[in-house]
């Protein structure tokens, strides 16, 4: 298994940045089938930043006909609601079949 490591005042590594999402949210699979859910905040206030320390989040899903689905996050009990995006074409095509079977077997995210 890999890890990635985080440090605090240094910019944060591949594939979390660079990223184009200004305000936003994104679920992003790493190749052990680990999902993030990555928070982007550009220039967060600080009641923001307490908010996403501290507050449990909800994500819901807007379903259309057709299978068009617009997916939402949102700390609980704050302002703070995000689109939540996922794009399966940043990953190698031949990854495709044992990504989607983690995505089936589990329901477990982590928020860095």
């Amino acid at each position: 298994m890999n890890y990635v490591a985080f440090e605090v005042g240094k910019t944060a590594p591949h594939p979390f940045w660079p990223s184009e999402t200004v305000d936003g949210a994104k679920l992003l699979q790493d190749k052990d089938g680990g999902v993030f859910i990555v928070i982007y905040l550009n220039r967060p206030q600080t009641s923001e930043i307490k908010d996403c320390q501290k507050r449990n989040i909800s994500i819901g899903c807007i379903e259309e006909p057709g299978g068009c689905s617009l997916y939402l996050l949102k700390f609980e009990k704050s302002n703070i609601l995000l689109d939540l995006s996922q794009d399966p074409t940043r990953y190698p095509a031949e990854e495709k079949e044992e990504r989607l079977k983690h995505w089936k077997e589990t329901n477990l995210s982590n928020v860095p």
